[in-house]
């Protein structure tokens, strides 16, 4: 650390000693005293400014992975490591921008003896996305008045609101490509599904030797195969999406693209091929892809989503392949005939109006399975609450009636457990 205040009371000491000086020698009592008034307040300058500092300071985080809207608690302790006492440490902790504090104080001012160790803890408001929390601002002073001495600290924390889903159940649609989803073929894979005659250019590795061994007949086990699907991650963007359970709750539409979000990288990871698209008066259209550019290209798809980039015009943003569409006219009609047709539907929609239904039914209608992530931001405290959450039951049941899985999720769970419970349901 660098010293305190030197300049200010080495020009101080200096003045004291002229004046001293000047004292004696002129034989001047009021010189003399003013001279000792100045070495009294040069001492106290000196005894009071910063020690020599040696602070450490951690942040933990209740929940690094939590949802959007949640309130997650964070706590700092600031510790003096060295071996002077440090009168008055002021410590303000590096929030990110985004995030709101919503309970408590991310500041403290205490004092700490050797090896004594504070805390501070305060409440933020987690953000959909990644939020890096800054390194916290330490100022050390001394017992005296005056400006403090900063001392450097690292320590770097990151909120997470993209946890990947932990398993998305998809319907046996797939393709000739190895992925995630078990098939009735038999094949390549790992669990076992079926024996059958040795047939010539089989593997070695699949023919069952004990077999072989006791009855001196040749056969080749087969196994479940797995496969890659297609499907389309089509987010709910409509009017009605602005609702919320209350004022400083997050909105249908950012708890359907959060949902989205994680569904589309848990699908990616698996090795499914994934497309993403963003419904409303216009749509935003990413077909499906593969691999770590389409990875790329989906992070960057709900990035821009984010900061509400609706363009208009039937145009792209990158060329190639997977090029992102924006369709405007009759967007559903559009979007359906550019959905390959082996691709299965992941809708995520609050089911707030009748227009739900209705893209719900159609791609239902030309044979995609379809299933429905429904963020519920419908509350019964009033009478016009208790109607909108009664007909929004209504809609989900018509459309559970032909065919299509509902996952009924409710924000205050994580969504992880509104799949586990909906896969089980269906498994029934």
């Amino acid at each position: 650390m660098s010293g305190w205040g030197v300049g200010r009371f080495d020009a101080g000491l200096l003045g004291a000693m002229l004046a001293a000086t000047a004292g004696l020698v002129f034989g001047s009592t009021t010189t003399f005293l003013l001279a000792v008034v100045a070495l009294v307040y040069v001492a106290f300058g000196r005894a009071s400014g910063p020690p020599e500092a040696s602070v450490a300071v951690e942040r933990t985080v209740e929940d690094a992975s939590p949802r959007p809207g949640q309130e997650v608690a964070v706590t700092l302790a600031v510790a003096n490591v060295g071996s002077a006492p440090l009168p008055d440490v002021r410590v303000s902790d590096g929030v990110p921008d985004r995030l709101t504090v919503v309970e408590g104080s991310p500041s403290l001012c205490t004092g700490l003896r050797p090896g004594e160790e504070m805390t501070v803890t305060y409440t933020v408001r987690a953000e959909r996305g990644t939020a890096t929390f800054g390194d916290p601002a330490v100022v050390v002073r001394g017992a005296g008045s005056g400006a403090g001495e900063r001392v450097e600290v690292s320590e770097t924390t990151r909120l997470s609101c993209r946890t990947l889903v932990s398993e998305v159940d998809l319907a046996p649609v797939t393709l000739p490509y190895t992925g995630q989803v078990e098939d009735d073929a038999a094949g390549e894979g790992i669990e076992f599904h079926s024996t059958r005659a040795y047939q010539h250019g089989d593997p070695l590795s699949r023919i069952d030797w004990n077999r072989y061994a006791a009855t001196d007949e040749l056969t080749t086990i087969d196994f479940r195969e797995t496969r890659a699907a297609v499907v389309l991650v089509l987010v709910d963007a409509g009017g009605a999406t602005t609702a919320s359970a209350s004022a400083d709750a997050p909105t249908a539409l950012d708890l359907g693209q959060y949902a989205a979000r994680k569904l589309a990288d848990a699908l990616l990871d698996d090795h499914n091929r994934v497309g993403v698209a963003r419904y409303a008066a216009s749509c935003r259209y990413l077909p499906p892809g593969a691999g770590h550019d389409q990875t790329v290209r989906v992070q960057r798809f709900f990035g821009e989503s984010d900061r509400g980039d609706d363009r208009d015009g039937d145009d792209h943003s990158e060329t190639g392949r997977n090029r992102e569409w924006i369709l405007d006219g009759d967007v559903l009609s559009q979007l359906r005939k550019r959905t390959p047709a082996e691709t299965q539907v992941l809708f995520c929609s609050p089911f707030l109006d009748d227009r739900a239904v209705r893209i719900t039914e159609q791609f239902a209608a030309y044979g995609h399975p379809v299933t429905v992530v429904s963020p519920d931001v419908t509350t019964g405290s009033t009478v016009g609450g208790t109607i909108e959450r009664v007909a929004r039951d209504r809609r989900l049941r018509t459309v559970r009636r032909d065919g299509v899985r509902i996952v009924d999720w409710s924000p205050s769970n994580p969504l992880d457990a509104a799949l586990d419970r909906a896969i089980h349901g269906w498994s029934q």
